[in-house]
C-alpha cells in the first residue's frame, strides 16, 4: 500500500543572522534543497487533498505533507516565500496563547537558555542548585536524574535532562522563578521583550491563510494535553477552536497538532465530538490511510530527510 509521509519542521532560518543563532533549526539554504528534492520525488499534499484522500482511504504513491509547529516568525518570513516559489502547500501549527497574549512558551524559553549556555554541565548544575534551593526534595532530584539523564535522539544527556525536568514539572510559582532566574543570568534581558520577534502576529496568519496555507490546532497553551485531566483537556481544545474561529480557519474537519506529541484515549474522544479530523504525533513513520487512525498521524523529522 501507498504510504503518507508526513516532514515535521519548527524553527527554519538562517542562524547566523539571527539574535539567537545557538538554537537548533534546520538552515534556509538546507530548507530550500530539501524543498527541491521533495517536489521532484513526492507529491506534496494541501490541505483539500488531505481531505479528499482520507475520505477515500487511500493515498497516491509517493505522497507527503509538510507540517510547520509553533507559529514561528521563521515560517512567514522564510518559509512562506519558498512555499510561494514552488507552488507548495504547508500545514501550519501556532500556540494560540503566543499570539493572543503575546507570551512567550517555555519550551522556548528552554531553547534561548540553552542556546546562551556556554557549558551544557553548567547549565545542569545550575539546575539542579535551583531544584534544591526551592525545595525538591533529595527523592525528586533522584527520580529526575534517572528518568530524565539520557541521549535524545539530537541532545546530548545534559540538554535532554535540561529540558525535560522544566518541560515535566508542573506549571507553578518555583517552576516560573526557576526559569526567571535561568533566563536573567544567560539572556540577560527581559522575557517579554522578545515574544514579537520570536512569533507569528495575527496579520501573519491571515497571510498565511490568504496563500492557501492551512492553519490548524496546537493548543492554547501548549501543555501536555495526555496529562491533563478530562475536564481540563476539553477546556483546553475548546480554546483551540475559539481560537481558529477567530483567525477563520477551519473547525469542521480541523486537524489537531499535540503539544509534545501528547495525547491519550480521552484526548482523541475528545476531538472527535469538536468535529476535528485527525491528530499529528511525534512518533517517528509514515501512514496507511486504509489501516492507520487518523489521530495518531506519524511524522518524520526534517533531519530524517536531510
Amino acid at each position: 500500500m501507498n504510504k503518507l509521509n508526513i516532514i515535521m519542521y519548527h524553527y527554519v532560518r538562517e542562524s547566523k543572522n539571527s539574535k539567537f543563532p545557538n538554537i537548533k533549526s534546520l538552515e534556509l539554504n538546507d530548507f530550500k534543497d530539501q524543498l527541491n528534492y521533495l517536489k521532484k520525488k513526492y507529491k506534496i499534499l494541501n490541505y483539500q487533498e488531505f481531505l479528499y484522500y482520507s475520505e477515500q482511504k487511500k493515498i497516491p504513491k509517493n505522497s507527503c505533507m509538510l507540517t510547520f509547529d509553533d507559529g514561528y516568525k521563521d515560517h512567514i518570513k522564510y518559509v512562506l516565500p519558498e512555499l510561494k516559489k514552488r507552488s507548495i502547500s504547508g500545514f501550519f501549527f501556532p500556540s494560540a496563547r503566543t499570539i493572543m497574549e503575546n507570551s512567550i512558551l517555555d519550551i522556548n524559553i528552554l531553547h534561548i537558555i540553552q542556546s546562551k549556555a556556554l557549558s551544557e554541565k553548567d547549565l545542569v548544575k545550575d539546575l539542579n542548585f535551583l531544584l534544591i534551593k526551592n525545595n525538591f526534595s533529595e527523592k525528586e532530584i533522584k527520580y529526575f536524574q534517572k528518568n530524565y539523564f539520557y541521549n535524545g535522539r539530537y541532545d546530548s544527556k545534559y540538554i535532554r535532562y535540561f529540558k525535560e525536568v522544566l518541560q515535566n514539572m508542573k506549571l507553578t510559582s518555583k517552576k516560573n522563578k526557576i526559569l526567571e532566574i535561568l533566563f536573567k543570568k544567560y539572556v540577560k534581558i527581559e522575557i517579554n521583550e522578545l515574544a514579537d520577534s520570536i512569533y507569528l502576529s495575527c496579520k501573519d496568519i491571515k497571510e498565511l491563510i490568504n496563500n492557501k496555507m492551512y492553519v490548524g490546532g496546537h493548543g492554547y497553551d501548549h501543555v501536555r494535553l495526555g496529562r491533563l485531566n478530562n475536564k481540563d483537556q476539553e477546556k483546553e481544545i475548546e480554546k483551540t477552536i475559539k481560537f481558529l474561529k477567530f483567525i477563520k480557519a477551519p473547525i469542521k474537519n480541523w486537524l489537531m497538532c499535540y503539544p509534545y506529541g501528547s495525547y491519550n484515549l480521552k484526548t482523541i474522544e475528545i476531538l472527535k465530538k469538536k468535529n476535528c479530523l485527525g491528530g499529528l504525533t511525534v512518533k517517528v513513520g509514515n501512514n496507511d490511510f486504509a489501516e492507520d487512525n487518523l489521530f495518531e498521524l506519524k511524522r518524520y523529522d526534517t533531519n530524517d530527510f536531510i
